[in-house]
């Protein structure tokens, strides 16, 4: 990553992220900030993101998330000094693989990407880090009280395009 960072114009950096429910505070504080702003979206979603020009200044228009490690897209990115900035939804759009590899400096730590894909290791890291977890049950039998219940079921990766 020092090789592509060593390419970049540190007085033009801009900010990315994919544009998902979460974007739109990445952009506002990026934008108080003084940077330059890029969505990073769907085709199909482009519509609705260009309502808020005024928190994003450039567009990066895929046909599915998969395309955002693409080489033409992070030449694109490259050239715009773009920093990545994931959320809750980036490993799950574009997929571990993808997350981990992209040649694009990222805010944060790649090295998360693959606790936050797997439920059983992020609730384990919120174990170890003395955060109080909600308990888990094998069965619904066990419940002898008033619950929230909520079930851990697998994520098709990519699912949404």
């Amino acid at each position: 990553m020092s090789e592509v960072i060593s390419r970049y114009d540190l007085d033009r950096v801009s900010i990315a992220t994919l544009a998902s429910h979460s974007s739109l505070q990445i952009f506002h504080g990026a934008k108080f900030e003084g940077f330059r702003t890029i969505a990073i979206v769907l085709r199909d979603r482009l519509w609705f993101y260009e309502q808020f020009r005024h928190l994003i200044d450039d567009f990066v228009i895929l046909n599915n998330w998969r395309e955002l490690c693409s080489p033409d897209v992070v030449g694109k990115l490259q050239s715009l000094n773009t920093i990545l900035v994931p959320h809750g939804s980036y490993v799950e759009y574009v997929g571990l693989d993808c997350a981990e590899r992209i040649e694009i400096p990222i805010f944060g730590l790649r090295g998360l990407f693959r606790v936050e894909s797997d439920q059983w290791a992020k609730m384990e890291l919120l174990r170890r880090a003395g955060i109080p977890i909600p308990r888990l049950y094998a069965s619904v039998m066990r419940f002898m009280d008033p619950s929230l219940l909520s079930y851990l079921v697998p994520r098709v990766v990519g699912a949404t395009s």
